[in-house]
């Protein structure tokens, strides 16, 4: 009876001793699956943000679009049109410039109102982006100026320091600022 005590003891001691190595194990494992499921969450959490930024971009260049459609539509165009000119010759300044594709349709847009004309503006984008590059303007308010000295209002100019012969015409100021 002794011996079948030892045993029924050493057998208790030795499933006892695994148990608490188990539940060790699985307190690992917890930590493992706590920290995984901590991480999981702020990954969520990062994903969620990203398309909430995602949406917010998403909505501002379509805000964008629309006032350009507004000021196409004018001066007698349509943007629907008119979008793959628009679009390309945008493309191919974001690639050469720091200008963005928001800050270039608004820049076209002022350009629309204070010109009226469509096929005026559109080149006039490129030295409104030359000239806020050249002074640190914003890219609105250089085709502001842009689009002005092309109507003929060349003392604009004088506020920027630059200084044109007395009678100079928009295109020879435009030429001039090219230069």
């Amino acid at each position: 009876a002794e011996s079948k005590l030892t045993v029924g003891v050493g057998l208790r001691d030795e499933a006892t001793e695994k148990l608490t190595g188990l539940h060790g194990k699985l307190d690992s494992f917890g930590e493992t699956f706590k920290k995984i499921g901590i991480g999981a969450a702020i990954g969520g959490g990062a994903i969620a943000a990203g398309l909430s930024l995602a949406t917010k971009s998403a909505m501002e260049e379509e805000k964008g679009i629309e006032k350009l459609r507004q000021a196409l539509k004018n001066v007698g165009q349509d943007y629907e049109t008119q979008k793959g000119e628009i679009e390309g010759l945008i493309a191919v300044q974001q690639a050469k410039t720091t200008f963005g594709d928001e800050a270039q349709r608004e820049a076209l847009s002022a350009l629309l109102g204070t010109t009226g004309d469509y096929e005026k503006s559109l080149p006039l984008l490129a030295q409104s982006m030359d000239l806020a590059a050249a002074k640190g303007m914003d890219l609105v308010a250089a085709s502001d100026v842009i689009g002005r000295v092309s109507m003929g209002n060349t003392t604009i100019l004088s506020r920027y320091g630059l200084q044109l012969e007395e009678g100079a015409t928009g295109t020879e100021a435009l030429t001039a600022l090219t230069q």
